[in-house]
């Protein structure tokens, strides 16, 4: 197993916690893979760069990805927002990809303390665009039960470019 990802934190964290696997810290858009040398690709919550997934899978290669579901963390957003919106989990049509199975999974969190409130917050694309009355709104809280919903996407590779 080989784990990339941009964040220096998240992969000095990863490679305390799991010694079996290699951490280096690269572009999910410029990954460090000879040309068809990987059986799966798994992406969690970061864009799909379907060119350089081609190119590293094997043929037949799968890529899975988790992104949000239609109620990822909606009450969170209706905590903090006057209008909050569902995600849109439509799969997406990826060059090179044949959608294979879209699955979800839905179970509730309770939050108990306004610290890790934000820090889940913060780890939104939403902390980019919030205003400081809706964040106030945010600092206000001491729990929050909140649904995480999960889409879960199969892709195989085919032989289109």
């Amino acid at each position: 197993v080989h784990a990339f990802d941009m964040s220096r934190e998240a992969i000095l964290h990863a490679s305390k916690k799991d010694k079996s696997s290699s951490y280096v810290i690269a572009s999910i858009f410029d990954l460090p893979a000879f040309n068809q040398s990987v059986n799966c690709i798994t992406v969690l919550f970061a864009p799909t760069a379907a060119e350089e997934f081609h190119r590293v899978l094997k043929q037949d290669g799968i890529l899975i990805t988790v992104g949000p579901g239609e109620n990822h963390l909606f009450e969170l957003k209706a905590a903090v927002y006057d209008q909050p919106y569902k995600n849109d989990d439509t799969p997406a049509v990826l060059e090179g990809f044949d959608l294979v199975e879209q699955r979800f999974v839905e179970d509730k969190i309770l939050v108990e303390t306004n610290e890790d409130i934000q820090a889940l917050f913060m780890m939104t694309p939403y902390t980019y665009k919030t205003s400081e009355k809706d964040m106030q709104k945010l600092r206000a809280l001491n729990t929050l039960e909140t649904r995480v919903h999960f889409s879960i996407c199969i892709y195989k590779k085919n032989k289109k470019v």
